[in-house]
């Protein structure tokens, strides 16, 4: 088994310092694009280079959140539940790009961009869920099948939310249920064996920071 959790620093030191790296990654990768325009062969070329910062972030965003819920739940998580995990979360990075690319890209040059990340993506979370999981074995075109048929049903769940995090509504009482980080929160609930509840919520919304972490519009924008 793998041992994920780090005890000598809490998980938002170590979210801290985990931001601080990887915005300096992002600047150094996105200095090669600049001033190259988004031609199918550099959105190839950016997908190609944002695919493992994507996966880099999904897999600490999924070590920080067992580890608060694991804290503030004062549940035990079993190791095999880290896959899962990792998995919807990496979706949910995969839906939070997709987004921005349509902003920043339009819809066909989107297309492009996104039809080349996500395989890109699904190699990479195969490829750590063989790493950190003992005894893993995964057959690569059905896990990139479900990977692909399991974004596709996210992106329909989410693109009906209403925003990413919970808005206060016209009295300025939350609603939680119409959020973003609300549905993440759902999928994670059910693969822990758990309710759903407002605690899981802030946990999720401590550490699955896209907003926060992915500097798209550096790299998208021309």
């Amino acid at each position: 088994m793998f041992n994920f959790f780090r005890k000598d620093k809490s998980p938002i030191e170590q979210g801290k310092e985990f931001g601080e790296e990887i915005k300096r990654t992002q600047e150094k990768l996105w200095d090669d694009f600049k001033g190259r325009g988004n031609s199918d062969e550099v959105l190839l070329e950016k997908a190609e280079a944002l695919s493992p910062v994507v996966v880099a972030l999904a897999k600490h965003d999924t070590k920080s959140l067992l580890q608060l819920l694991e804290r503030d739940l004062g549940t035990k998580i079993g190791d095999d539940k880290f896959g899962k995990v990792f998995f919807e979360i990496a979706i949910f990075y995969l839906h939070f790009t997709d987004t921005k690319a349509f902003q920043y890209l339009g819809p066909e040059r989107r297309s492009v961009f996104i039809n080349a990340l996500n395989p890109n993506v699904g190699v990479g979370v195969m490829e750590e869920l063989l790493n950190i999981i003992e005894n893993t074995i995964i057959v690569s075109d059905r896990f990139y099948y479900s990977f692909g048929g399991t974004y596709n049903e996210r992106q329909v769940e989410y693109s009906k939310c209403k925003s990413l995090l919970p808005q206060r509504d016209g009295r300025g009482h939350f609603i939680f249920d119409d959020s973003k980080h609300w549905k993440l929160g759902e999928k994670v609930a059910e693969i822990l064996g758990l309710e759903m509840n407002l605690q899981i919520l802030l946990c999720i919304s401590m550490s699955v920071l896209p907003e926060l972490t992915l500097q798209l519009q550096e790299l998208l924008e021309k």
